[in-house]
């Protein structure tokens, strides 16, 4: 039997924040299920997702940062010397 997570829990589970996951679940970053208003994560698909280093290091982050990964280059910079 397939067991669902809360936004809470799915979000101790992956160490973020609740909010930074439900917007992650919103845009798609992330395998959930929205049921009413409230989304649900499946566990077994997040272990799944969270052994993927791919799907896993293609997050952006919410909050305006920039996310570098060891596989992306550094982040280009404005300041001219």
């Amino acid at each position: 039997m397939q067991e669902w997570l809360t936004t809470r829990e799915a979000a101790a589970l992956l160490k973020v924040h609740p909010l930074t996951l439900s917007q992650w679940a919103f845009h798609d970053k992330v395998p959930a299920a929205k049921v009413g208003r409230a989304w649900r994560f499946s566990k077994r698909e997040l272990e799944v997702w969270m052994r993927d280093p791919i799907k896993r290091h293609q997050l952006v982050p919410t909050n305006g940062a920039i996310l570098v990964t060891p596989e992306s280059p550094p982040p280009a910079s404005d300041h001219r010397p």
